[in-house]
């Protein structure tokens, strides 16, 4: 319900909770019509990149640095240590391992200096909302809203983005919305690309372990792709 609150304070619509089970940690939210953001995108339909990032933006300027102590804190180095430690398991080929490596050297110092700087979303992507028909935007999952990190936030659905731009079955589509945002992201915001390109290349890394909980069909060769794509983010290739 604290999470649920604060996301509140987002530009997107966050739907009333129709029921609560609190010893459970279950909430349930009316059904929302319309389609998530990643269905829209294959539908080459998605809504203005300007329309996430507003609602996002307005998030972050809720809180400041110097309050952001409610919630539960982005746990970014124990997600780091999970990640690499279930890698270094199964990846067993001469340039994955290379690859690994010189991943884990630029992110594990990136992962044990972060702190968290503002109120943010920390698992931000683009199944996480709906476009509704009126085309707003529905907010639909927000359990982990807390001191975050503004970056990391976009990072986390340009990693997805790039995901789906690699395995999809529209792989022009999501590339192009990747692009719109991260370079709409960079001029609004005054980031630097290299720290963009750091948390990015962080939220692919804890992506890149997921086929591994699955195994199934070419999972081997997707983990081995996405930790080449890390390699390029972090100028390693």
């Amino acid at each position: 319900m604290h999470a649920l609150s604060l996301a509140k304070q987002s530009r997107f619509c966050v739907p009333e909770p129709i029921g609560i089970w609190a010893e459970g940690g279950v909430l349930w939210t009316p059904e929302v019509l319309g389609e998530t953001v990643r269905s829209s995108i294959k539908a080459r339909c998605p809504p203005q990149p300007e329309h996430l990032l507003n609602g996002l933006s307005q998030l972050w300027s809720s809180i400041d640095s110097s309050k952001a102590v409610e919630g539960r804190p982005l746990d970014l180095l124990g997600g780091y240590q999970m990640s690499r430690d279930l890698l270094e398991h199964v990846v067993q080929n001469d340039d994955g391992r290379r690859q690994l490596e010189s991943i884990t050297d630029a992110l594990g110092p990136f992962a044990k200096a972060w702190r968290p700087s503002y109120l943010a979303h920390n698992d931000f992507h683009d199944d996480q909302l709906i476009f509704t028909p009126e085309g707003e935007l529905a907010l639909i999952d927000f359990e982990e809203i807390g001191p975050g990190d503004p970056l990391i936030d976009v990072g986390t659905i340009l990693a997805h983005l790039h995901w789906m731009a690699h395995f999809s079955a529209t792989p022009e589509a999501f590339k192009a919305y990747r692009e719109q945002i991260r370079s709409i992201a960079l001029s609004s915001f005054g980031w630097n690309p290299e720290d963009l390109d750091t948390r990015e290349a962080y939220a692919l890394f804890r992506l890149s372990s997921g086929p591994t909980r699955q195994l199934k069909g070419k999972w081997a060769e997707q983990v081995d792709a996405v930790l080449a794509i890390d390699c390029q983010l972090l100028g390693k290739a």
